[in-house]
């Protein structure tokens, strides 16, 4: 059943600087940076990070540490099998804070990219993201004219 899309929500300057001292990272704040600092290699430990987030903790913390989910399994060194193979970890997270996560899948979605066009105009996890979002939520109405 689909929800009405929710308020947009963000990760913050706070949310970046906890996420960095749990991870070990540098912090220069970017509005990229959750996407810089990224790596594939270090997919599971933003899974862990991400796990051990409890229930105070804030909607910019999950946020940030989603993002950095999507941009190590999306950045291209997952061959195709290794991308299906983590997508679900990835819904089960949409799954658990969907409202809270909506901007963050909608941005992922990139939905002024035509379908047939995503692979060049989008990220290689846009269509499982896509997917999950229809089964949520409607598609923007500023997209539907």
């Amino acid at each position: 059943m689909q929800r009405h899309i929710p308020s947009p929500q963000y990760w913050s300057a706070e949310s970046v600087d906890w996420a960095a001292q749990q991870l070990g990272l540098s912090y220069p704040l970017s509005q990229d940076w959750p996407w810089i600092v990224a790596k594939t290699e270090d997919l599971e430990k933003y899974f862990r990070l991400y796990s051990q987030l409890d229930d105070h903790a804030t909607a910019p913390m999950r946020i940030v540490v989603l993002e950095m989910i999507l941009e190590a399994a999306s950045n291209g060194t997952l061959s195709t099998a290794e991308l299906q193979e983590v997508w679900p970890r990835i819904k089960a997270l949409l799954d658990q804070d969907a409202d809270m996560l909506s901007t963050t899948a909608q941005y992922w979605c990139v939905w002024e990219a035509e379908e047939q066009n995503l692979d060049e105009e989008g990220f290689r996890i846009s269509p499982y993201v896509r997917k999950w979002w229809r089964a949520n939520y409607p598609i923007p109405s500023k997209l539907e004219e």
